[in-house]
């Protein structure tokens, strides 16, 4: 009986985890500088970005969907040449577009006072994305023709390519699965229940 109630909360346990703390993606990234009118010798970027997939949107269109992370926690890192750190945290916005004027869209907005990175992917086969919700499956960088990085200063603005883009963190199960894995956490513990008597 002890066994089958520590079953039991380790199930529920592992239940709990996998839906709560599954809600922020992780996503680092890499490119190439195209542009540097700010003539600071960058040749190659890396980065990530994190957002909450539980954020409402605030576009009620069904095309276009806008994710903003007002916590000034949110926000982009950014290393140049493997060494200069630039982080622009103070909000952050995820813009998506779906079979909009011939073109899926990802976007991500950070800014901090005058400072602002921007990631736009664009796919004109308007296969990338179903709909204009948060994707929490991973984003795959082969599916946009075109994925650009902009760092925007007061000084000018730093153009790139990105080359890579990697999920970091677990997507969150889709909702049909989540009764699948309660019912079959429940079968386990019937069966090892049954195992004591």
């Amino acid at each position: 009986m002890k066994f089958t109630h520590t079953l039991a909360a380790l199930c529920a346990a592992t239940l709990f985890s996998a839906t709560a703390s599954a809600a922020v993606l992780s996503y680092s990234f890499a490119g190439n500088v195209t542009d540097d009118p700010l003539a600071s010798g960058y040749t190659t970027f890396t980065g990530s970005f994190n957002f909450e997939s539980t954020t409402p949107d605030s576009i009620l269109d069904p095309s276009t969907a806008a994710y903003a992370h007002t916590d000034p926690t949110w926000g982009v890192g950014l290393v140049f040449n493997g060494t200069d750190a630039v982080n622009v945290f103070g909000g952050l916005n995820i813009l998506i577009t779906n079979n909009l004027g011939g073109t899926d869209q990802f976007g991500v907005l950070a800014q901090q006072g005058l400072s602002n990175v921007s990631i736009t992917l664009v796919d004109a086969t308007e296969a990338a994305f179903n709909s204009d919700a948060l994707p929490v499956a991973p984003l795959t960088l082969a599916n946009f023709a075109s994925r650009t990085l902009s760092w925007e200063t007061p000084a000018g603005t730093l153009q790139g390519t990105l080359t890579s883009l990697t999920l970091n963190t677990a997507p969150i199960p889709e909702p049909g699965t989540l009764p699948m894995l309660a019912l079959g956490l429940a079968a386990t513990a019937w069966a090892a229940r049954r195992r004591m008597r």
